[in-house]
């Protein structure tokens, strides 16, 4: 059920990125995910900018699993070359 589950997911996504993009980027359903759980990130005490990277993960976690989330959350830049940076 993973599978085909994931396989709606992307196939939700290549139907998505036929609309134009909105904001520099395309739209997909964990865009879509992330703002829609960014408030409750954002409750949970994150800063509004990474409540929605977080909502985004959130999302995923919720509809996928925990696996997919975090090989997406492994794919985002360490925030300790973040603060190295500025």
């Amino acid at each position: 059920m993973l599978i085909v589950l994931v396989a709606l997911v992307y196939l939700a996504n290549a139907i998505l990125g036929l609309l134009p993009m909105s904001g520099g980027a395309g739209i997909s359903l964990q865009r879509m995910l992330g703002y829609a759980m960014a408030p409750v990130c954002w409750l949970m005490g994150l800063p509004w900018p990474q409540a929605i990277t977080a909502g985004s993960l959130m999302g995923v976690k919720t509809v996928l699993n925990e696996l997919i989330a975090y090989v997406d959350y492994q794919s985002l830049v360490p925030m300790h070359s973040i603060r190295a940076r500025g």
